[in-house]
């Protein structure tokens, strides 16, 4: 006969089921594979930030220990985590972009963000006679000089994009006409996935095929079947 696990380990371990729970949502977030993944690192570090000093203050000695420990890990871990590609990535979410002003040093993030936008418009300037070429509607003609990058900036900076049925792709296709030298950005960043997971579980699909099969494939036959897997997860 089972003896009755005391009230107090029970409390701890649902607890301790809740605590990990923080950790599991923050994985689930960062491996989605439909929606962009790169903007959400900085808030998914800092909301689990938040829960394991949380858990450090509790007065509970076991669970403030264990907190304790878990922030010590990520703090020594977070200068390798965190790039500012993570920070570019975030401020190139409209919606939530405010959030970047949760870190430390994001000023130094919003002015290589804005460095690498006046290089994507200087660029633009080289490719483009603008006098003749430039065609943006939005913004009038007697603004257009070499640092036409810093209107849009702050014409987007002001942005307040509707939470309801918001969908951040769908946005930059909607307004890359109104913002042309940061849709440029944002088509490079937000393409970027946070995680590998989902490079990895395109790939598993060789684990399906005996030894004797991959070692025959052809590369077309391989990129064929890589591209049906990618769509089928997709509509998964």
């Amino acid at each position: 006969m089972h003896s009755k696990t005391p009230p107090e380990i029970e409390q701890f371990l649902k607890w301790l089921l809740k605590f990990l729970l923080h950790f599991e949502t923050a994985i689930r977030t960062l491996e989605a594979d439909k929606t962009p993944t790169l903007n959400l690192v900085l808030p998914v570090i800092k909301d689990l930030e938040n829960s394991l000093i949380a858990a450090a203050e509790s007065d509970d000695h076991l669970k403030a220990s264990l907190g304790t420990s878990a922030l010590k890990v990520l703090e020594y871990k977070k200068p390798t985590m965190i790039h500012e590609t993570h920070a570019f990535a975030l401020i190139l979410d409209p919606l939530n972009n405010r959030k970047i002003s949760q870190l430390e040093d994001y000023k130094t993030y919003q002015r290589k963000f804005e460095a690498k936008v006046k290089s994507i418009s200087d660029l633009a300037n080289v490719d483009d006679d603008r006098n003749e070429n430039y065609n943006n509607p939005f913004i009038d003609a007697e603004y257009l000089t070499d640092k036409n990058y810093e209107i849009e900036l702050k014409l987007y900076y002001q942005e307040k994009p509707d939470a309801e049925n918001y969908d951040l792709l769908d946005w930059w296709r909607k307004n890359q006409n109104r913002f042309p030298n940061l849709a440029k950005l944002a088509s490079q960043v937000l393409s970027i996935p946070a995680s590998s997971a989902s490079v990895e579980r395109l790939f598993s699909t060789l684990n399906l095929m005996t030894p004797a099969e991959r070692s025959s494939i052809c590369p077309e036959t391989l990129k064929n079947l890589i591209l049906y897997r990618a769509i089928d997860l997709y509509e998964k």
